[in-house]
């Protein structure tokens, strides 16, 4: 095997583990004003800038103070708008001090202007206004907190049903495949 060979073959391996991210859940518990929202967030294991299309399942409790309302994606609809909503190894973040950003879970479908959890940068392309802030609507209230900055939202969950690929492990890999072809070219 010469080194363009091996190089390839690297390169297919970096490739198809890119291409292959399992899907990752992280875990909610917001205090928001004198409500809540909590459960789990799954998304197609995207880093980065999270699309709407990268968050495909939920399950959350959306609590006002007064009252409680549940919300999965067989009973409601999700909206990321802007490039604020990002995802890394240990968390789900929103940048509430970027312009024209804003996440929105919601029930029945988007726009509907009741039962959601949403959160809001600056600008007029917000949930209510131009208006930094993170807010839990229901019919019998809408608690908010104003925010700002890179906010975590969701925790990663760590554990069997999140088996994030380490790239120091493909690093090893590939070291000991060229390794391999360097004993065998002098041998």
């Amino acid at each position: 095997m010469n080194l363009k060979s091996l190089l390839a073959a690297l390169s297919l391996v970096g490739l198809a583990s890119a291409a292959t991210a399992a899907p990752l859940t992280d875990n909610v518990s917001r205090l928001i004003g004198i409500g809540s929202v909590a459960g789990t967030v799954t998304t197609d294991g995207t880093f980065g800038v999270l699309a709407s299309a990268n968050v495909t399942a939920w399950s959350l409790t959306l609590n006002d103070g007064s009252a409680s309302f549940a919300i999965t994606e067989a009973n409601s609809q999700f909206l990321a708008f802007g490039a604020g909503l990002t995802a890394d190894v240990d968390s789900m973040d929103f940048n509430f001090s970027q312009a024209d950003v804003a996440f929105l879970f919601q029930n029945p479908t988007i726009g509907s202007g009741r039962n959601a959890w949403c959160g809001t940068g600056t600008g007029p392309n917000t949930c209510f206004g131009n208006i930094s802030r993170e807010e839990v609507t229901l019919l019998s209230g809408i608690p908010f907190t104003l925010q700002t900055g890179n906010v975590a939202i969701a925790t990663r969950i760590v554990g069997p049903t999140n088996a994030v690929p380490e790239p120091a492990s493909l690093a090893l890999v590939g070291l000991a495949l060229f390794g391999a072809a360097a004993v065998r070219r002098r041998g």
